[in-house]
């Protein structure tokens, strides 16, 4: 089995069952695991990623994606698409390293919905595809296995589970790629909607995601920002209401 598999499929695990999935995903940063390659690197240069203070006192956008799956694992049984949900959760600001700049003393990462959705499906496709390249790469990372290999007889917890997002080849579905990406996309809609921002794009967005799925990746998004008070979790309940109300009287 190819390693960029095995790794697919542990995190796929991990998302899917831990509490907090950010323990695992902190310990493997620390080991080096994502500075294998692409597009394991997509994911560490979001630690070097700074994001505005004001907004986001946890710090760089790696503490804040951590944030956010840990957010969306405590909601995972809310969701229809549990899976979509975390790796939409995992990847929703991957676009944040290539658009963050300082504008008028004030960082800011215009468009980094829709390059990430662009970076999301590179991420994804990656391990469906095998080449000479990566089966180099596969030789790096088989020298950073994820789990300690399995006792004679025994086989990985994550390797028995496969869900639905993989097909009868072990290869993660087009559908589920898409429906990643475009959560990734439209994740800041929530934000842009009730406030009324000239960027809001509702009747795209429902064409492309489902407004339950968007909103609850919407909320997991901005709960991950530090310390999480109870009149801050009330306050993006009401904002979802609106935002679904809102979208939903669209025309």
């Amino acid at each position: 089995m190819a390693m960029k598999n095995i790794i697919i499929r542990e995190f796929n695990y991990h998302l899917m069952k831990d509490k907090k999935p950010s323990l695992y995903f902190n310990e493997k940063e620390k080991e080096g695991l994502f500075n294998s390659g692409f597009p394991l690197t997509l994911l560490v240069t979001l630690k070097k990623t700074e994001q505005n203070p004001v907004y986001h006192p946890e710090g760089n956008c790696w503490n804040h994606t951590m944030q956010v799956i840990d957010n969306a694992a405590s909601r995972r049984e809310e969701s229809s698409e549990p899976e979509v949900l975390m790796w939409s959760a995992l990847l929703h600001d991957i676009g944040k390293p290539s658009t963050t700049r300082i504008k008028r003393g004030r960082i800011v990462a215009y468009d980094h919905d829709r390059v990430g959705e662009k970076l999301a499906v590179k991420f994804l496709e990656f391990f469906n595809i095998e080449n000479k390249s990566q089966q180099l790469q596969n030789k790096v990372l088989s020298k950073r296995l994820i789990s300690p290999a399995p006792e004679p007889g025994n086989v990985c917890p994550f390797l028995q589970e496969t869900g639905d997002i993989f097909d009868h080849d072990l290869k993660l579905k087009w559908e589920f790629i898409k429906k990643v990406s475009k959560m990734v996309r439209w994740h800041m809609q929530m934000l842009m909607v009730i406030k009324d921002f000239p960027f809001a794009d509702v009747e795209t967005m429902k064409k492309e995601v489902d407004l339950n799925e968007i909103a609850l990746l919407a909320m997991c998004d901005r709960l991950g920002r530090g310390e999480i008070t109870e009149e801050a979790i009330n306050q993006e309940k009401k904002n979802v209401r609106l935002f679904i109300e809102k979208c939903r009287i669209h025309r």
